[in-house]
């Protein structure tokens, strides 16, 4: 903070100061100063960092004005309570509220202000008047309130006023009951006002009796007040006292763990800013979570095993770090009657140590005064700039806060004063950090010139010793981004087995919590699974689960799949895919410092799987080294060979479901297959590209590429004939991608052809989605062997939401394309009825009757709100029954003789044909079919059940949900479908687009629309 230090040295603001050194201040603490008129409120301005919802981000710094200080009125008389100095300059000086005043914070006027605005007065016989002058108007009020009521008051009867009227008064009063009515009315009106009266005197006495605590509570404030100095030199004495005791070691226990060799002289001492925790360190040595403050006796056995815990601690030869025992709690399972020792062990797990390092010499320090308090070893930028910042604005010299913030910068420079000054008592008493310099010329550790030849000040906790590496969870989103159908994921099964993701382990009925319990745990706590696929694509791994059936004598085993997304999305570290991990990787993240910090969640499985690859790469040494040796006959690049042979290794094994090379299947080709696959990516074939172009001249290559069977396929842009296809009207986004035959002659493509995205979609938890077909995502590993580079960057990163395949725009598409007013009117009865029924009697699960509907398509909808996209098909929509009672007299009989069978109960039967009979043409309305149900409705059109496809209805009328009003009618479907998919919110109607594959439905639509839209809105019936 050299700049607010420099500010203040240097300061402009403080003219004068020369004037100030002439001054005695000790007339101002605790004295009485006067202000005569009126002060507005100070504003200050200054400077603030954007906030993240600021529009534009913008990392530029803001101005920003804030009240400083209240208005304060004037003719008023303030007591002056203490002062507050900037290096021996007088900055500001804080006052008291005057006692009457509602707010009792108090007030911070700069130098210059109060001795322009205040002047000395003798303030006793001001306050004793104001005081007095407060138990005046205590004693009005208390005679105001004891003083009997006016004598206008009332009688209801000619009864005394305190008697309560007998019957006989009521019968003799009977004639004058009007009188009386207006008589009892007059009395209670009297009677309320009274007691208003009273209550207000009563709240007036209390609030001038705190008026009067003020008073009194001043007087105490200015009695401190003049002996402030005193108290504050007190207070240094104090504190230098304790400052002492750490270089005398009057509070410092020091004990030696290792014993060895010193440090070469010539080595400087290390000073480490961050703080470690043993538990973290201790960690990759085995001590899962289970180090606590009792194993502090034990480091010595520790670290002499393994010295390597020490060099990772503090990698310098000569140096310090602290180290607290446990950054989190510690559960020890105790009941409720131990909750208090669990407590008082887990704060001696919050104990922080120094631990020292002098070559092989190891100590551990103790002292209650400096190591227990501290965060760091000594402060980092961010701790300084945390002082002099205020809800994110920058306080500068002329800020009425600036010297409470340089008081607090003061006190955290003493607290690590003392830390250096532990460390000089440490070298000096103890020489606990060897001989590294000459104690006769450099004495003072506070010099300078010590620190700069003999300290070394690392500033681990800011970042200078970390890799540039993502964190962990980025890492492991990464990597479980390539999962698809073939990949080996390691996996923790019982953080990855939900109620969601194995609904299989769970029982069939929720306990007395409403929660389903878990009947069949899995039978391993880790292991490695293959991803495949189940009937619904939805992407999966299989596990062994155990538990108790329905006979309680017999223990059950069984298969269960569990949903990879639905397992992920409740815990995302519950797996991590092995297809592209890395040795180095693992051992980072387990070594790391920065990223351990949450290793309980997930070391256990990260060591699994460290030795899972440990093994699989000492069993594939030797045939990975013929593999190379071989490769090496036709790579001449010997670090290219390795490269192009690691990666042919990755795709091999990802092609062959994880086996692994030289297993007891390997064979010749296998051999052959994997150098083909070296050789190609080492670059031995980008000659393919020319050589197909040369062949197949009409030929857009964009890349070619190869998978692990050896086999190589050719990306190609849309032909013109694709082109022309309907659903390139939605979109053009997928490449053709075919088979390439190579051979020592000719190189030629085969067939069949296939439509696929350029780089396939990646799998993402985030985008969670019961319909979303994860499963997607193509079993195919490949790697690029030669491809233009400018057309790989113009197809890449082409993708519709949802990633939709080309045959689901081609569905869509051929929905569009279809006559919705002929299709209508040409419908088959017989047929429809016939699909009705078969729906209906459908087997499901749920053995419920589903609802049927009649779907006619009318266009494609392209909607861009918010950065999100997403494509409907815009339709009209009616309940199968309803739609097929409007088709003349068959129609009708064949609704009703569904109908009849459906519903055993004649009121049902009744209820549904009032139903069916109720609705007119309006039977259809409008709808947007998502696009991922476009096939599913192209397969059954035009009747579909409800349950197989996924829609939004769009309504005639601007509905408020959150009340029963009924809105206005929408003059245009444009309007009316805007506001079905925007809510209440008001996005620009451009961002959606209609695309009318069939211009008759254009008109068709606007015909419709007018029709229905002043009829009834089912939805919103009675």
């Amino acid at each position: 903070m050299s700049k607010e230090i420099e500010a203040v040295q240097n300061n402009e603001f403080h003219r004068g100061s020369s004037e100030q050194m002439e001054r005695d201040f000790s007339h101002i603490a605790g004295h009485y100063f006067y202000l005569a008129e009126d002060l507005p409120e100070r504003k200050e301005t200054s400077e603030r960092e954007p906030s993240y919802y600021e529009k534009g981000h913008d990392k530029r710094l803001i101005e920003t004005t804030y009240q400083a200080r209240r208005a304060v009125k004037g003719d008023v008389t303030l007591l002056a309570l203490r002062l507050h100095f900037t290096d021996d300059i007088l900055h500001s000086i804080e006052m008291a509220a005057h006692p009457a005043d509602p707010d009792q914070s108090t007030l911070r006027f700069m130098v210059d202000e109060f001795y322009t605005l205040f002047k000395p007065v003798d303030g006793e016989p001001i306050r004793a008047a104001e005081i007095e002058k407060v138990n005046e108007h205590i004693r009005e009020i208390q005679q105001s309130l004891i003083a009997p009521p006016p004598p206008s008051s009332q009688t209801l009867l000619t009864a005394a006023q305190y008697k309560r009227p007998s019957t006989t008064d009521l019968v003799r009063a009977a004639g004058h009951k009007e009188e009386m009515v207006a008589r009892a009315n007059a009395v209670a009106a009297q009677a309320e006002e009274r007691m208003k009266f009273l209550q207000d005197g009563q709240k007036e006495i209390e609030k001038q009796s705190r008026v009067l605590v003020n008073f009194y509570q001043e007087k105490a404030s200015a009695a401190i007040a003049t002996v402030g100095d005193q108290i504050a030199f007190a207070k240094d004495l104090t504190e230098g006292l304790t400052s002492l005791s750490l270089y005398t070691g009057d509070s410092v226990n020091v004990h030696k763990i290792v014993e060895g060799q010193s440090a070469d002289p010539s080595i400087p001492l290390h000073l480490y800013q961050d703080r470690l925790y043993f538990d973290e360190e201790l960690a990759a040595e085995g001590i899962i979570g289970g180090f606590d403050f009792s194993h502090v006796g034990k480091l010595d056995q520790i670290f002499s095993r393994n010295f390597r815990v020490i060099d990772r601690m503090i990698p310098a030869e000569r140096g310090c770090v602290l180290v607290r025992v446990r950054r989190e709690n510690k559960n020890y399972g105790s009941d409720g009657a131990s909750a208090i020792a669990e407590a008082l062990m887990n704060l001696e797990n919050q104990t922080t140590y120094l631990l020292v390092r002098d070559g092989e010499n190891v100590y551990i320090v103790y002292s209650e005064i400096t190591t227990d308090q501290a965060h760091h070893l000594f402060p980092s930028m961010s701790d300084i700039d945390r002082i002099f910042r205020y809800s994110g604005r920058e306080i500068r010299p002329e800020h009425l806060d600036y010297s409470k913030a340089r008081d607090m910068f003061e006190r955290n420079t003493v607290f690590y004063k003392r830390m250096l000054l532990l460390l000089w008592g440490l070298s000096d008493r103890e020489n606990l950090f060897g001989d590294f310099y000459n104690k006769e010329a450099h004495g003072n550790w506070y010099s300078e010139e010590f620190q700069s030849k003999h300290l070394v000040y690392v500033y681990d906790a800011e970042g200078t010793l970390t890799v540039q590496r993502p964190s962990f969870s980025e890492w492991v989103r990464e990597q479980n981004s390539k999962i698809q159908i073939g990949s080996r994921l390691a996996v923790n099964w019982r953080a990855l087995v939900n109620s969601s993701s194995a609904p299989d382990c769970y029982s069939n009925r929720p306990d007395h919590n409403n929660k389903y319990y878990r009947q069949f745990p899995p039978v391993d706590a880790f292991g490695v699974a293959l991803v495949d696929k189940n009937n619904k694509d939805r992407l999966v791994v299989r596990t062994q689960a155990h538990g108790w059936g329905r006979s309680p004598s017999k223990k059950v085993e069984k298969t269960v799949s569990v949903d990879v997304e639905l397992g992920l999305y409740e815990d995302s570290i519950a797996c991590v895919c092995l297809d592209d991990i890395e040795i180095e990787d693992l051992n980072y993240y387990l070594e790391s410092r920065k990223e351990r910090q949450s290793y309980l969640s997930y070391f256990e499985l990260f060591k699994m799987i460290r030795a899972q690859i440990t093994t699989e790469e000492e069993e594939q040494a030797t045939t990975r080294t013929k593999l190379l040796k071989d490769l090496l006959h036709g790579v001449a690049d010997e670090v290219k060979a390795k490269t192009s042979l690691k990666t042919a290794v990755r795709l091999w094994r990802a092609q062959n479901g994880g086996r692994l090379l030289g297993d007891k299947r390997w064979s010749k080709d296998d051999h052959e297959t994997v150098l083909n696959i070296a050789f190609a990516l080492s670059g031995a074939q980008n000659d393919l590209m020319d050589r197909l172009k040369k062949t197949h001249p009409d030929l857009s290559v964009i890349e070619i590429r190869i998978d692990g069977k050896g086999q190589f396929w050719v990306y190609s842009e849309p032909t013109e004939a694709d082109r022309r296809e309907a659903s390139a009207k939605i979109a053009v986004v997928h490449v053709n991608r075919e088979r390439l035959k190579v051979s020592k002659r000719n190189v030629s493509v085969a067939t069949p052809r296939s439509r696929v995205y350029l780089t396939n979609p990646l799998f993402n938890v985030d985008d969670r989605s019961d319909k979303r077909r994860n499963a997607y995502f193509n079993p195919v590993r490949e790697e690029t062997v030669i491809g233009d580079s400018s057309l790989i960057a113009k197809w890449a990163d082409l993708k519709l939401p949802e990633a939709p395949t080309i045959e689901d725009l081609s569905a869509m598409a051929r929905l569009a394309q279809i006559d919705a007013k002929e299709a209508l009117e040409k419908l088959d009865v017989d047929a429809v009825a016939q699909q009705v029924w078969e729906q209906i009697c459908k087997p499901n699960k749920d053995k419920m009757v589903p609802t049927v509907s009649m779907v006619q398509p009318l266009a494609v909808v392209n909607v861009k709100i918010e950065q999100r996209e997403a494509y409907y098909v815009l339709g009209l929509s009616a309940n199968a029954l309803n739609a097929l009672y409007l088709k003349g007299e068959r129609g009708k009989q064949l609704s009703t003789c569904i109908v009849n069978n459906i519903y055993r109960s004649p009121e049902e039967r009744l209820k549904r044909l009032q139903e069916v009979e109720s609705r007119d043409r309006s039977a259809y309305d409008f709808t947007l079919i998502k696009m991922d149900s476009a096939k599913a409705v192209l397969k059954t059109l035009p009747v579909i059940a409800s349950r197989d496809f996924t829609s939004i209805n769009v309504h005639m009328k601007n509905y408020n949900i959150m009340s029963s009003s009924h809105g206005a009618i929408y003059e245009t479907l444009e309007e009316a479908v805007f506001k079905a998919l925007n809510g209440y919110r008001d996005e620009q109607r451009s961002q959606i687009e209609y695309l009318w594959f069939n211009e008759a439905n254009r008109a068709f639509a606007k015909e419709h629309f007018e029709a229905i839209k002043d009829k009834p809105d089912l939805m919103y019936m009675n």
